[in-house]
């Protein structure tokens, strides 16, 4: 076998690997925002929030992804899309660390800190995910891999909130016997489950994805332009 039908080998093999870790990705930030969702309800209870309160667990996760869109686009600008994956997955990796020290000493403060921090994670990903995959193997696929890829997406919303029904089983309401109890278990499981996305993340951190043709001059192109909030908006695709 000749020397370029080994690096060709050996870049389609990268692809797919990159395919599949992206495809992923899809499923998992799907999985996580289900969770947010799902987790409002009991949270509000084991801590006795009020409804203002419990209702800034949305505000924390949803309002990352507006903080994030633009700074995301201009990751990838300036780094490529390779490496807003790679800033989105190190975001994801400390929100979910960040659940630890929350679940351990009940604070809900830093639980919603853990959340933007994930959504920005999230948010990161999204918007350099898509464009990623349909620039990863050939062009005429491309719209293929990644209708293939948001497919996980909804996988991920639905898996969520059967998830946490496992683990959560029966909310008790303050006051019941057995709720002290109660609110150890879903703190200890809501700890458990974002310690394994952390786990699974970092694990992705450290498989080496291949750069999409083009991206490389793109971005040495990209390193001779002053890049800003105003340099985007003036371009008609971004604006």
């Amino acid at each position: 076998m000749s020397d370029s039908a080994k690096k060709a080998g050996s870049e389609g093999s990268a692809a797919t690997v990159a395919i599949v870790l992206v495809t992923s990705l899809f499923f998992v930030w799907g999985l996580t925002m289900n969770l947010v969702n799902a987790l409002n309800s009991p949270m509000a209870n084991y801590l006795e929030l009020s409804g203002t309160e419990a209702s800034l667990l949305q505000v924390a996760y949803y309002g990352a992804y507006f903080v994030m869109a633009i700074p995301a686009s201009i990751v990838a600008k300036k780094f490529g899309y390779k490496g807003g994956v790679i800033m989105g997955l190190a975001l994801f990796v400390l929100g979910s660390l960040i659940t630890v020290p929350a679940t351990n000493v009940a604070s809900y403060g830093m639980f919603l800190l853990a959340m933007f921090v994930i959504a920005a994670g999230a948010s990161t990903l999204e918007t350099n995910c898509n464009p990623y995959i349909t620039k990863l193997g050939d062009e005429q696929h491309g719209s293929m891999r990644l209708n293939l890829a948001q497919s996980f997406n909804g996988v991920g919303n639905i898996v969520g909130p059967l998830i946490l029904s496992q683990f959560l089983g029966t909310t008790i309401a303050a006051g019941d016997p057995g709720f002290a109890d109660a609110k150890l278990s879903f703190l200890s499981s809501t700890r458990g489950m974002y310690i394994v996305i952390a786990v699974v993340l970092a694990i992705f951190l450290f498989v080496k994805l291949p750069t999409p043709p083009g991206e490389e001059e793109a971005a040495a192109n990209a390193s001779a332009e002053k890049v800003s909030f105003g340099s985007m908006h003036k371009r008609p695709y971004f604006a």
